[in-house]
């Protein structure tokens, strides 16, 4: 009688040897899909941040380049922190160049792009960039800080709807009660307000918030609630600060407006806490304003 023929060969008879050289091939192909799916990425962001007609595609490129920390991303980053005309594209570059470079890329544009251009030969060929000088704090400003603000506001007549908007005006009056001028710039800091966006603006994440410094952000309440009651959604709108001089003994006022498209029963306008750095001649520090209040009780015309 003949013998049976031996089993063919499954995966219960392979050589462990055989085994372990699959596994071991089919992690290289998948690291080397990954490397290649990464760098066409990268280019494809690098297009976009180049070229895209949409600043929230530019801006969502930026943050993909500095979450990769591709160096060979960095020049096009420079480009777009000094001409992009969008503040959040910028915003997003800077952050972006931190990333890869390691250094803070502080709001000092000039020293940190000086800096960028006599190290980027070295960079691109994998070495490190020497430490980016951080700028001294200020010398604290003697006490009281001489500064006083005043927040007014005024709507339009009538009655607001999405074809008839109604406009509002919100005013922050800043007056220097001291003996020299006034001089509200920019603080040195190492966090910015880097976003991921969606369709139309929206924004999906904040990556990495600003501290509100020499920046003031003004909130409209429409229908501000009783006990118990519910408010619609507030209407936000910042303006920076930075530049802004006051002569000693005078004032200066910062107007923001706001377009209403739906009837309020009472209106209420505020300053939401902030902070400023302050410099008067030699001397520099922050003060706090805020919160500031008005509120108009009665309802549109």
């Amino acid at each position: 009688m003949a013998s049976a023929p031996p089993p063919a060969a499954g995966p219960a008879h392979r050589d462990p040897r055989t085994l372990l050289a699959l596994a071991v091939a089919v992690v290289a192909l998948a690291a080397a899909a990954i490397i290649w799916y990464g760098r066409a990425g990268s280019a494809r962001d690098l297009a976009l941040l180049r070229a895209a007609p949409a600043w929230e595609e530019r801006v969502n490129a930026a943050l993909r380049l500095g979450r990769a920390r591709r160096r060979d991303a960095a020049p096009a980053l420079v480009a777009a922190l000094l001409g992009d005309p969008s503040q959040r594209v910028r915003a997003n570059a800077r952050w972006a160049l931190r990333e890869i470079t390691g250094q803070p890329w502080g709001l000092d544009e000039a020293a940190c792009v000086a800096w960028w251009e006599r190290g980027e030969r070295e960079f691109a060929r994998g070495a490190e960039l020497p430490e980016l000088g951080r700028p001294a704090p200020p010398a604290p400003l003697p006490r009281p800080v001489p500064l006083e603000a005043r927040l007014e506001f005024a709507a339009a007549p009538g009655t607001p709807d999405r074809d008839h908007p109604v406009r509002l005006t919100v005013t922050l009056q800043l007056k220097n009660v001291g003996a020299a001028p006034l001089r509200v710039e920019t603080l040195p800091v190492e966090s910015y307000d880097v976003v991921e966006v969606g369709a139309g603006g929206a924004i999906i994440t904040v990556v990495e918030p600003t501290p509100p410094l020499s920046f003031v952000e003004v909130e409209v309440e429409l229908n501000p609630p009783a006990a118990g009651g519910v408010t619609a959604t507030p209407l936000r709108q910042g303006l920076s600060l930075a530049g802004t001089e006051i002569p000693a003994g005078g004032q200066t006022a910062i107007e923001l407006e706001f377009l209403l498209t739906r009837p309020a029963t009472a209106l209420r306008a505020h300053v939401l806490p902030t902070r400023l750095l302050v410099r008067a001649g030699e001397t520099a520090g922050t003060v706090g304003i805020g919160p500031l209040a008005a509120r108009d009780a009665s309802p549109s015309k």
